[in-house]
């Protein structure tokens, strides 16, 4: 295997407005020292681009002694785009473009860090160094850049000995947490400079009654654990410094056999709101204000049962998705209230049940959106219960599972559209759906379709007890079961279309399924209250 130096060059008013002016792809070699060279007068994007996948070499790069202090890169001076083992020591480094990166790290990696110390960065700030060292704490994107200790002359004289994990390091608030650490609630806002990585093992706590100002970017990433306004009412703020530039959020995927808690607290102004990839955590009268993603998103690490009972916690203002949840296995959610999200709660998985209950959701695009697997072994369940949907396009969109709607509001909520397969059951019951105009959106509020590619005996689709109330639509229900279905026994009973108004009837049916009895239909503005679309000697029994 070949070893690389390159070592005592001079790199002299080079350009390359395209690209790098050196470009490195280590692969199939080992050890790679570039030390003793001399950059000055050339312009690039990058001065030097370190490149190459890691699996195909086992040396470590070594970028040591090299002044790289007279050149003009308009993205960066070294920019790391492996994630081979790499140290950058000793070195005399700046960027003559000023608010530029002098060293950028590779997309964020969890074990990927980069040692960074002992250089000089033309300051005698961490301050200052931290809009230089593009890594992990300036942007959470990114992966974690060691920078301090650092020299403040570029003899080599004068170093800062601090550490990183000092939480105040020449004022810059932030960085490495390795062991328990607390920020206090001050009379003052506390302003982070530095994104918090908490390593395994380590708890952060932020006191009860504390103000954090995140910096663009920065945020919280959690592999320890992370306490918020544990024991206390009193609620804890995390914002962004700037109104109008966010901070990144809170990401947690901790290895920690501590529970997380986040109570009381507020989370305004994110890029990505608050992320888990555990279940090891509790959420209790908390906001979520105003991400440019997703406001809540969870990823269970494993299969199991995981119950969320956010006791009143607020959702809002989610650009995507107000909460998100991914993985298979049982997910509980009780007590939230979401609004103003384009979908209120989306579970994106091959199987799985998703349960909801006693919850509001307002002003959404749509309110739930469970696209589950496609056959019926990998179908995902949904149940929703005793909730509020208000002023949604759409309440609820579903398919493939066995799903149960019951006990819930639906106001101004234009279509509930309910798809199931093969042995899949359909229970929609004692729910109040009123109020609202969706003329000429070629949709009924409830669309319930049965659809397959066998008859399974037992299976059920139970529409019942339900109240349809001042609506206007094309239609209010839309009952549909496909031919390759098989024939089974739909229920439609007990239900009451109250003051309905449509332009093609109060029920369109397009099924062979459906026994229909002690409905009471007062709908004088319908022209049909049984509008039937299939064709063929089929008979409709015990209409009332």
């Amino acid at each position: 295997m070949a070893y690389v130096k390159i070592i005592r060059n001079l790199f002299l008013n080079n350009s390359n407005s395209d690209g790098a002016l050196l470009q490195s792809k280590f692969e199939h070699v080992g050890d790679v020292k570039f030390e003793n060279n001399k950059f000055e007068g050339n312009i690039a994007k990058t001065t030097l681009l370190m490149t190459g996948n890691v699996k195909y070499s086992v040396g470590k790069i070594s970028i040591q002694h090299n002044d790289i202090s007279g050149d003009w890169a308009t993205e960066s001076i070294i920019d790391i785009n492996t994630y081979h083992e790499i140290t950058v020591n000793y070195n005399n480094l700046r960027n003559l473009f000023p608010n530029v990166c002098v060293i950028s790290a590779p997309k964020f990696e969890e074990s990927f860090e980069i040692n960074a110390t002992f250089n000089y960065w033309g300051h005698e700030s961490a301050v200052e160094i931290l809009d230089d060292a593009c890594g992990f704490e300036k942007d959470m994107d990114r992966s974690f850049m060691h920078y301090i200790p650092f020299y403040t002359d570029n003899n080599f004289n004068q170093v800062v000995a601090l550490t990183q994990d000092r939480f105040d390091a020449h004022g810059a608030l932030g960085g490495y947490v390795t062991k328990d650490f607390t920020i206090p609630s001050l009379s003052s806002p506390i302003i982070i400079s530095r994104s918090l990585f908490v390593r395994p093992g380590s708890v952060l706590t932020v006191a009860s009654g504390a103000v954090l100002l995140f910096k663009e970017n920065r945020g919280i990433y959690v592999q320890g654990a992370l306490q918020i306004s544990t024991g206390s009412r009193r609620l804890t703020v995390m914002d962004s410094e700037n109104e109008n530039v966010p901070w990144y959020g809170i990401v947690m995927k901790t290895t920690s056999d501590k529970y997380s808690a986040i109570n009381y607290a507020q989370i305004n102004n994110t890029m990505q709101g608050f992320t888990a990839f555990t279940n090891r955590f509790e959420m209790k009268h908390t906001q979520i204000n105003n991400s440019r993603a997703s406001c809540l998103s969870i990823e269970p690490n494993d299969t199991g049962v995981t119950t969320h009972d956010f006791e009143g916690t607020s959702i809002s203002n989610c650009k995507e998705i107000g909460i998100s949840f991914f993985g298979d296995g049982e997910i509980n959610v009780y007590n939230v209230n979401i609004q103003n999200a384009s979908v209120g709660i989306k579970m994106d998985v091959s199987y799985g049940h998703l349960t909801v209950k006693s919850s509001n959701i307002t002003n959404c695009s749509t309110a739930a959106y469970v696209p589950f697997g496609i056959t019926s072994k990998a179908a995902g369940n949904l149940t929703l219960h005793s909730c509020r949907i208000s002023n949604c396009s759409n309440g609820v969109k579903y398919s493939m599972g066995h799903v149960d709607i019951g006990f819930n509001t639906f106001y101004n909520t234009c279509h509930i559209y309910l798809k199931t397969w093969n042995n899949a059951n359909l229970s929609f019951h004692d729910n109040t759906i009123e109020y609202g105009n969706c003329e000429g959106l070629g949709k009924c509020y409830l669309e319930a379709y049965a659809k397959g590619n066998k008859e399974t005996k037992g299976r059920m689709f139970n529409i019942s007890t339900n109240i349809f109330k001042d609506l206007v639509s094309d239609c209010i229900v839309d009952l549909v079961s496909s031919d390759s279905a098989g024939f089974f026994e739909g229920v439609f009973y007990f239900n009451q279309f109250l003051t309905t108004e449509t332009t093609v009837g109060t029920i369109t049916l397009d099924s062979k399924c459906f026994n229909f009895s002690h409905n009471i239909f007062d709908n004088p503005m319908s022209p049909y209250d049984i509008y039937v679309k299939k064709k063929g000697m089929l008979s409709m029994r015990d209409v009332d």
